[in-house]
């Protein structure tokens, strides 16, 4: 599980938070051929229902492939896709290794 600062750009509706959506993120890492790779992560807000576009909040991260995000650290900035440009950017606070947190986000 990751905690991110969440900020919601360039989208035109607010995104659900209870982990309804599960975007792509540049995290840094790169396809074989070199190209800016994207990584799945399913999406939670805390303490709001909906995150309207400019808005910011405080998140959570579950990746899918957890063995491809551990290269994240505290203080990283990562960037939400849903196609071109990003739709959001995120500042990563916490880092919890996969086992490491005993209940799935709320």
């Amino acid at each position: 599980m990751i905690r991110i600062d969440l900020t919601l750009g360039a989208r035109r509706a607010p995104i659900p938070g209870h982990g309804v959506l599960r975007p792509v993120w540049n995290i840094g890492n790169l396809s074989p051929t070199g190209e800016p790779a994207v990584n799945i992560a399913a999406l939670w807000l805390e303490n709001t229902p909906s995150l309207e576009p400019g808005d910011r909040t405080t998140a959570r991260l579950v990746p899918l492939a957890p063995a491809h995000w551990n290269h994240v650290r505290p203080g990283q900035r990562i960037t939400m896709h849903e196609g071109r440009p990003a739709t959001a950017t995120a500042v990563v606070r916490e880092v919890h290794p996969p086992g490491s947190c005993r209940q799935s986000p709320a």
